[in-house]
Order: C-alpha cells, then sequence, then structure tokens
C-alpha cells in the first residue's frame, strides 16, 4: 500500500469505519467477495492491497480517499512533531 506509517493509520481509520458503520461482517464480506471470517483478520492487519483496502470501505460506505488523506495527514503531523521535539 504505502509507508509503514500510513499504512498503519489508514488500516486504524479503516477499523473505525468499520466499527461506525455496525454493519455485520457477515454482510461485508458478502459486498467484498470474502468469507466471513475472513474481515476481522483483515482488519488486524497493518497492510491490505489497495483494491480490497476500497471494497471494504465502501462496503460501510465510508470514502476510501478521504480515509487515506486523513492518515497522511495523521502521519505528517506525527512527523513534525518528532522534528521540532528533535531541534
Amino acid at each position: 500500500m504505502m509507508s509503514n506509517g500510513i499504512n498503519a493509520e489508514a488500516m486504524k481509520n479503516l477499523r473505525d469505519a468499520v466499527m461506525l458503520s455496525r454493519r455485520p461482517y457477515a454482510q461485508i464480506a458478502n459486498e467484498v467477495g470474502v468469507n466471513r471470517k475472513t474481515i476481522p483478520k483483515m482488519l488486524l492487519r497493518d497492510d491490505l492491497p489497495i483494491g480490497m483496502y476500497f471494497k471494504i470501505a465502501q462496503a460501510v460506505e465510508a470514502d476510501p480517499f478521504e480515509l487515506l488523506k486523513q492518515a497522511k495527514a495523521q502521519t505528517s503531523l506525527d512527523d513534525e512533531t518528532l522534528i521540532a521535539l528533535s531541534t
């Protein structure tokens, strides 16, 4: 997907979107085309193929671009904080 920090933040955002949607894993799995037990396993990872990331986000009516944009913004803030602390 992308660099490690962005991956972790993007996956956190996706997990949050899934939880907020309150959709059952079975429904998400059906829309994405995987087994129901696969969804929680995927959400525990720090990385997913971008296509699967988009499918899951869309299955819970989240904007995958917005989730990724937020992840990028958060990791940029983290980098700026580290730079400020090291000077």
